[in-house]
């Protein structure tokens, strides 16, 4: 059976404070709070901007020892290089990220919309591929259909990166749960980023509650937890409006028992972060 790792994508939304962390609570906090409740999160930030050493630094000390750091891959790699003359930049990037040791997880790789199939493409991705480097746990985004064939899936497969089950605007949700099946590695890392009507700025709250999609989630999941080692899961708040509160509903729906918001005590994390 795999282990099961459930959290967000980014902590630092201060939406979330007095909904789910502590009211007053401040940025530097957000961390060891939300190490409470979740064993992983999806760095927003990567992607953005390169982390530098002492935030690295500073989120594995905050941390316990088993939990796990999603980081997805430069912008600049993915969408303006657009997977070609990466290297220096790609193998910077696995430095600085490599300093998170075992407390580093999933290194996801999010391809462009605009980022289709032509022979241009596809030599590039092919190319990109096959030269990761070992020793990382490679996860691919596709945000246009036309890449879910089969000669990608051999190619994902031959390198071991897993192929990422996407619930979005991109790709219907009923074609991602058909292919789920197309399991590229030893492990799955699925992301739930469906966009919704309710207002985008405020995420303090549920404003569309999606418990049976979750349901057929987790119908899905279920059989592949037994064909791989790890199963990681994000939630965008886009999803259903408050991303905690969504990973807390499908960690009860995997079996899982989510801790609360009102038994979140930074003190106790301190604690137990250090030993």
């Amino acid at each position: 059976m795999a282990q099961i790792f459930l959290g967000t994508q980014g902590w630092t939304n201060r939406s979330w404070i007095g909904g789910f962390y502590p009211a007053g609570t401040s940025r530097e906090d957000m961390l060891g709070y939300y190490a409470q409740a979740f064993p992983t999160v999806e760095v927003r930030r990567s992607f953005y901007e390169m982390p530098t050493d002492p935030e690295i630094r500073d989120w594995y000390s905050v941390v316990p020892t088993d939990f796990k750091f999603a980081l997805r891959v430069p912008q600049q790699i993915s969408h303006e290089m657009r997977l070609t003359g990466t290297e220096r930049l790609l193998s910077k990037f696995l430095q600085r990220v490599d300093g998170l040791g075992e407390k580093l997880g999933p290194v996801l790789i999010q391809l462009p919309t605009g980022f289709t199939p032509d022979a241009e493409a596809r030599a590039a991705f092919f190319a990109f591929v096959d030269a990761l480097p070992d020793g990382f746990g490679w996860a691919v985004e596709f945000r246009d259909k036309s890449w879910l064939a089969e000669d990608v899936f051999a190619n994902l497969r031959n390198k071991g990166v897993a192929f990422v089950l996407s619930d979005g605007r991109w790709v219907k949700r009923d074609v991602v749960q058909q292919i789920a099946t197309e399991i590229t590695a030893g492990w799955v890392y699925v992301r739930w980023n469906a966009s919704s009507g309710f207002p985008m700025s405020d995420f303090s709250r549920v404003r569309e509650e999606k418990s049976e999609i979750l349901s057929q989630w987790a119908t899905v999941l279920w059989p592949l937890s037994e064909r791989v080692n790890h199963i990681f899961g994000y939630f965008d708040d886009r999803f259903e409006g408050h991303a905690p509160h969504s990973a807390r509903v499908f960690q009860r729906k995997m079996g899982l028992a989510p801790v609360e918001p009102e038994n979140l005590c930074l003190e106790n994390h301190v604690q137990n972060a250090d030993n």
